[in-house]
This record gives structure tokens, C-alpha cells and sequence, in this order.
């Protein structure tokens, strides 16, 4: 929100932590909804958490709709997939929508190994 002459915003912020008992890790991640971050290996990231899970399937939906992977992703060599070039910047833009899902729902619809909470 643009700031205005003489005026202020303020924003309050309460976190939330949730805690549980080691008898949790017995139950399926099915049972629980969720996952610790050990419990599956990434490709780009070396701790799974779900925001970390759902970036590796757009920069994999990107390298199978274009080729390529972004600049600005150019530190996350994984399966060498190269940068994209000018040319297939414009794939990028075409196949926006396909990789670019911002609804977890959707996302976990489509794809048959869901991102899920750590």
C-alpha cells in the first residue's frame, strides 16, 4: 500500500507454532496430513518443506514445457537443465498458468505426489 504524506500503517503480525508428541511420527503421513523434513528428499533444496516441494514441481514443469529454467533460478542446476534464452522466455510466458498455480488444491489434484505441510 503506498505511503501517504503524514500518514503510517501498522500491521499486526501473531505467529503460531504448533508442537507435537514423538508418537506422531508413528502415524502415516496420510494419517497426519503432513510431512517432517527429513522424510523425502528434493532435488534443488536439502529440507523439504512444502513451499520448497511446490517450487521444484514448477521449475520441473517449466524445464517440460520449455526446456529451460528461468535466470533467476540459475543457482538450482539439478538435472541440468540450462538457463533460458531469449527466445524461450517467450514459452515462459505462454505456458504461464500451467506451472504457475497459486491454489495448492488444484496443484495437488493434478499431480499424483502431492506437496504437503511440513
Amino acid at each position: 500500500m503506498p505511503e501517504k504524506n503524514g500518514m503510517a500503517f501498522r500491521i499486526q503480525v501473531t505467529p503460531s507454532v504448533t508442537e507435537s508428541s514423538i508418537g506422531v511420527r508413528a502415524l502415516t503421513i496420510s494419517q497426519r496430513q503432513c510431512l517432517f523434513p527429513d522424510e523425502l528428499r528434493l532435488s534443488v533444496f536439502k529440507t523439504y518443506t512444502q513451499q520448497n516441494c511446490l517450487l521444484e514441481c514448477r521449475l520441473r514443469n517449466i524445464a517440460s514445457f520449455c526446456g529451460c529454467r528461468p535466470y533467476v533460478f540459475s543457482a538450482f542446476t539439478a538435472d541440468n537443465v540450462p538457463e533460458c534464452t531469449l527466445i524461450q522466455l517467450w514459452c515462459l510466458t505462454q505456458h504461464n498458468r500451467k506451472y504457475a498455480w497459486s491454489d495448492l488444491k488444484q496443484y495437488n489434484n493434478y499431480n499424483s505426489n502431492p506437496c504437503i505441510k511440513t
